[in-house]
């Protein structure tokens, strides 16, 4: 961001900028930019602007104990890390299938991890991860839920879908559903004949 353009409005980690102004530093004789923040745990504070710009002030502190427990040692907070690398970093080893394919994190949880953790809340068990519902739309509340690898599995894009009497199910839920095993399942689908039993 430049250096002379307006703040206000915009968000830097957990503060949200609601006015700007200039104080004179302590000597008197130098104005300093500085800016009316509110924290998203409510707080407010006069943060000099200049440590915005530089990540030196991301919020009241509170961000640093939520809970009651350091953010960066949760589960939550590393997969917040992990979902915008993904979206973010070129050098991620997943990157092409995130951010090389246009797959975005919002701007609300693109720079506030309590945002995040306030839209989503704590994962359910150890075995749950972040699953987008729509997988070609963004993470982005409403889009987003906690999901084991065995749900996820089914909301991959080479997941094949079978559509019968306006029901579309993938393979392993269709093979539940007429109780079969699902090597039989794709055996008779392969010969045809499992329509007929539908």
């Amino acid at each position: 961001m430049k250096r002379g353009l307006s703040v206000v409005g915009k968000r830097f980690g957990s503060w949200l900028v609601l006015s700007e102004s200039s104080r004179l530093d302590k000597s008197g004789k130098r104005a300093r930019r500085v800016a009316e923040c509110v924290c998203d745990c409510g707080k407010k504070r006069i943060v000099i602007v200049a440590y915005l710009i530089n990540g030196n002030s991301m919020s009241c502190g509170c961000s640093l104990l939520i809970h009651g427990e350091s953010h960066a040692n949760t589960t939550e907070y590393h997969i917040w890390c992990s979902m915008k690398q993904r979206c973010a970093n070129r050098n991620h080893k997943h990157w092409q299938r995130y951010g090389g394919r246009g797959i975005k994190v919002c701007e609300r949880w693109l720079k506030s991890y309590s945002l995040f953790l306030q839209d989503m809340g704590r994962r359910p068990g150890h075995e749950y991860s972040i699953e987008r519902i729509d997988n070609d739309g963004n993470y982005e509340p409403g889009n987003c839920k906690w999901a084991t690898a065995k749900q996820q599995q089914r909301n991959r894009r080479d997941t094949r879908r079978i559509t019968f009497h306006n029901k579309t199910l993938c393979a392993a839920d269709w093979a539940r559903e007429l109780n079969l095993p699902i090597t039989t399942f794709k055996r008779r689908l392969s010969k045809g004949l499992i329509l007929n039993a539908l």
